[in-house]
């Protein structure tokens, strides 16, 4: 419950009242609606504030479960699990949670944990929106985790043991140094996990996307910006997906709007306008469009929709003068006579 959660001792500080500022940045700890057997609390905290990550240092009793929902605010967090066993859950993913490894999760996400054995734990927060310029790697749809056992993850336990064991003698500087320090490594992980990751699920992120930008193909604000959002992704994660496909976000959503307008021109009734097609399938700009359309097919969409109209009348002719067979023209050729 909210009510057993307590948050104090903060690390060392320069004594600046920041509780308004403080109280934004804690609530990506305090949002979880936590339960715990009678005999432990859920949660016992301490935080420091630095000017561009909230560290803090935290207890989890055991047989503690937390739960949260997806929230409007955007923060990235880091777990490093100093001691103690849990599992974590996301929406599509189970994991095992173990003494040396890492977690990272962020507030867009629909989360669950339970603690097996009392853990302790030492997390770096960051909002979303600097993760995005300096850390992209760090936000995923999916949780991220790093084990142990994986090759990098010493040296990720020995860069967070060590920033922990210093931080209260640290001044904000430093420790802000140290913090940064922690996050490129944990970025470099990212991408070497991300590189050697199953391609299934790089497929299936990448049907979700597709289905997406098929569904909103109308909208004239989609754009790569927006699609990242959408699936909790950078925008240079996304850069790399499509990469494969050979062609950028922008230019995907480009030719299939140019496609959907071509198969429009197709069947153009007299009184609809070319504009009005563009406009209807995200095209801000009625000469841009004719533009970007006649380097895509040589042709103007004005030529074409004249083309296709003179061909239906022509296959009109022709109809109008073949010789027309009775309802049931094979039984008419078999019978006699």
């Amino acid at each position: 419950m909210r009510g057993d959660l307590t948050m104090n001792d903060p690390l060392a500080s320069d004594g600046r009242d920041c509780t308004e500022d403080l109280r934004l940045w804690e609530r990506p700890i305090l949002d979880w609606q936590l339960r715990a057997p009678a005999s432990a609390r859920p949660l016992v905290a301490r935080s420091r504030k630095l000017s561009n990550v909230l560290l803090v240092d935290g207890r989890l009793g055991q047989g503690c479960i937390g739960a949260r929902s997806p929230a409007p605010y955007g923060f990235v967090v880091v777990d490093f699990i100093i001691d103690g066993r849990g599992v974590g859950c996301g929406e599509l993913q189970s994991l095992s949670l173990e003494r040396g490894d890492v977690a990272v999760w962020n507030t867009r996400q629909k989360l669950n944990f339970e603690v097996l054995t009392a853990m302790h734990k030492f997390m770096l927060v960051v909002p979303i929106r600097q993760a995005r310029k300096l850390w992209p790697d760090l936000i995923s749809p999916n949780l991220l985790h790093f084990s142990h056992r994986d090759a990098l993850s010493p040296i990720l336990a020995a860069c967070f043991e060590s920033f922990l064991a210093g931080v209260d003698s640290m001044a904000d500087a430093y420790a802000s140094a140290a913090a940064e320090a922690g996050l490129d490594v944990a970025v470099r992980a990212c991408r070497v996990q991300r590189d050697e990751g199953p391609s299934d699920r790089k497929s299936l992120l990448m049907q979700r996307i597709i289905g997406y930008l098929e569904a909103n193909l109308r909208d004239p604000e989609l754009n790569h910006d927006r699609v990242a959002t959408e699936f909790n992704v950078s925008t240079r994660y996304l850069q790399i997906l499509f990469a494969r496909s050979g062609a950028t976000v922008s230019e995907w959503i480009r030719q299939r709007r140019l496609e959907n307008c071509r198969k429009a021109l197709e069947t153009k009734s007299r009184t609809e306008t070319i504009t009005n097609i563009a406009l209807a399938w995200g095209f801000n700009d009625a000469s841009h469009f004719s533009r970007l359309f006649r380097q895509r097919f040589g042709i103007t969409p004005q030529n074409y929709a004249l083309s296709c109209c003179e061909s239906a009348l022509a296959r009109g002719v022709s109809a109008a003068h073949s010789p027309r067979l009775g309802p049931d023209p094979w039984i008419r050729a078999r019978t006699p006579g």
